[in-house]
């Protein structure tokens, strides 16, 4: 399937129906996931019991039948860049997931754990976010920026911040493009996932930089 159906089918899923997910994708996630933290030196561990001691009480609150979690470990930047590659390859395996970065029950993991997938089998596909424009996340304009420029930052539109807020901005200059994300606990992973989306999208890089105000 491609990367850009895939961005737009993966939605935030938090409630699971009891189908179990098979040892071949799990086999096909774990996979991946040992390859790529290599690549980004970091930990992250793929966990199948139940897990309700892991997730914060808001969480629990907002969730069910979750019986797979992916605990990461490391730097944050690079934490949030892998999952992003990590929740698009579970849509492409026909399974949903759930990023956890600000619900983490401090008092029973690990003070190391930074975030959490969850995948499943979803109860639905869930449902599109509300999302800014481009003009509102960058300063991008018609006919004086390039087209991969657009591409990029349309497909960071798509991709999961904390509360659905989209706290960032793109700028262009001269060929170089900078993410600014707002700073927050939660800022680096989503400066991560922000430059997967736009560097898978757009085949270019950035850099990136966390602000008090955007």
């Amino acid at each position: 399937m491609e990367l850009e159906i895939l961005m737009k089918e993966r939605h935030t899923v938090r409630k699971y129906s009891d189908e179990l997910v098979s040892s071949y994708l799990k086999g096909r996630i774990r996979e991946k996931l040992n390859q790529l933290c290599i690549n980004h030196r970091i930990k992250a561990f793929l966990e199948e019991d139940s897990i309700s001691d892991t997730l914060g009480f808001i969480a629990r609150l907002r969730s069910s039948n979750v019986k797979n979690v992916i605990l990461f470990k490391g730097d944050h930047y690079n934490v949030g860049y892998v999952a992003a590659e990590i929740m698009i390859l579970i849509q492409s395996l026909g399974l949903n997931s759930w990023l956890i970065g600000s619900s983490i029950n401090r008092n029973i993991l690990e003070e190391d754990i930074v975030a959490i997938v969850v995948f499943g089998y979803g109860q639905t596909n869930g449902e599109a976010h509300r999302s800014k424009k481009v003009r509102q996340v960058s300063d991008y304009q018609p006919n004086r920026f390039p087209d991969w420029y657009f591409k990029g930052i349309t497909a960071s539109l798509l991709a999961p911040t904390a509360l659905n807020r989209q706290p960032y901005y793109f700028n262009y200059n001269n060929g170089h493009v900078q993410l600014q994300v707002k700073e927050s606990e939660y800022a680096e992973i989503e400066a991560g996932i922000l430059s997967w989306y736009f560097e898978n999208a757009s085949a270019h890089k950035l850099t990136y930089k966390t602000s008090e105000s955007i």
